[in-house]
């Protein structure tokens, strides 16, 4: 039998993103900053990513909508599936700590 409810579905713009598209989202924003670390000269990898996991959090919540959202939790799983980390001395290190806000915002 047919349901003939009138209940809409709600938009993708009233809705919040799926863990999946939310992904997505956290591997564009990696890779948008391995371009632009490349265009900078600069080096970066993954295994050894500038800055700390509070830093990309941050910046992660700032410029994207979809990310706006994203717990710590769900960024340490995403991290993992892309093979990012940061390297304990990161945060010491003053140089490195502002890297990774360097490399995207400037």
């Amino acid at each position: 039998m047919k349901n003939t409810s009138n209940s809409q579905s709600p938009s993708l713009d009233s809705s919040p993103a799926k863990p999946q598209q939310k992904y997505l989202k956290f591997l564009e924003f990696i890779e948008e900053l391995e371009v632009k670390a490349k265009r900078r000269g600069l080096i970066f990898e993954r295994a050894a990513m500038p800055g700390a996991k509070r830093d990309l959090l941050d910046l992660l919540r700032r410029n994207n909508e979809i990310l706006a959202d994203l717990k710590e939790s769900s960024l340490e799983e995403y991290m993992k599936k892309a093979g990012c980390k940061f390297p304990a001395g990161n945060v010491k290190d003053p140089i490195k700590k502002k890297l990774l806000t360097v490399i995207y915002e400037n």
